[in-house]
């Protein structure tokens, strides 16, 4: 049986993932889940692969973001739906 983190690593390696979905998987707080990706991503020797955060109501693209949670709003327009950042391990 694999641990929390190992099967993290197994999902953000099969494929995209923002920390909404992984948090719902693992079944703990998005915080938590932001920490083990952290984690996750330096115990396993490859990098995280991101896909940026977009606002949706003018397409802005968040590149240069460090934090791997969703701003809350878009800094050119002030909407506040804006796409989760999507991961994945390579």
């Amino acid at each position: 049986m694999p641990t929390d983190r190992q099967f993290l690593r197994d999902l953000l390696e099969q494929g995209e993932h923002d920390l909404e979905s992984l948090a719902r998987v693992l079944e703990i707080k998005l915080k938590q889940v932001e920490e083990e990706v952290k984690h996750t991503v330096r115990s396993s020797g490859k990098k995280l692969k991101i896909s940026p955060a977009r606002c949706e109501a003018c397409g802005f693209v968040f590149r240069t973001r460090d934090r791997l949670t969703s701003p809350s709003r878009c800094p050119e327009c002030k909407s506040e739906h804006i796409t989760s950042p999507r991961f994945t391990l390579a």
